[in-house]
């Protein structure tokens, strides 16, 4: 009876302390988020509006409509410029079976409906933002869901499956740093 107290006792004053013991995938977490900040970006947990969701993530039971969202991490990079009469969009990478109105804009990716329609027309002026677009998509990573602008940076949102040992931060800090280059070329204003 006595050992059977002392191991309820160690299951009682261990276990809450092993719950606080990082998993694997924490750890791998970790790390790709380190080497993120140690590249320059920002790291931010958010969502992106769902393309394809089934008919019960649309609508409650009771009736109220909704917007589901695919939970995610935005890996942001800084423009760091003073860039003219910036606003924002986001291209969102589009499932096989679309169950939404999208606004494709190039194959593979659509503007969410939040987007700054007017920006995109600019940014895309003579078809640069769709060429833009497929020159850097090869690099991204399967599980990446949107590419982002906004006045104060570029954003890779996606959803983190790649292990820590991975090249993959490198490649989204290379895509982003690419993004933000080109819109610093074409946007930036000089303050004399």
């Amino acid at each position: 009876m006595t050992w059977l107290i002392i191991a309820l006792i160690m299951v009682v004053v261990i276990g809450p302390v092993m719950y606080l013991v990082p998993t694997a995938k924490d750890k791998r977490l970790t790390g790709l988020r380190a080497s993120a900040r140690g590249r320059g970006l920002n790291v931010q947990i958010t969502s992106v509006p769902k393309l394809d969701p089934a008919g019960h993530e649309r609508v409650t039971a009771g009736g109220k409509t909704q917007d589901p969202c695919t939970p995610c991490a935005a890996y942001h990079l800084p423009l760091g410029d003073n860039l003219a009469d910036m606003s924002h969009f986001m291209l969102v990478k589009l499932p096989e079976h679309p169950t939404v109105l999208v606004n494709e804009v190039s194959p593979g990716w659509a503007l969410s409906k939040e987007s700054d329609q007017s920006f995109w027309q600019r940014y895309n002026t003579g078809g640069a933002g769709v060429a833009q677009l497929s020159d850097i998509s090869e690099q991204l990573p399967a599980d990446v869901l949107a590419l982002a602008v906004d006045a104060r940076s570029v954003a890779c949102y996606w959803q983190e499956k790649a292990a820590a040992e991975d090249d993959v931060v490198d490649r989204i800090a290379a895509v982003l740093g690419h993004l933000r280059d080109d819109l610093i070329t074409r946007f930036s204003t000089r303050i004399s």
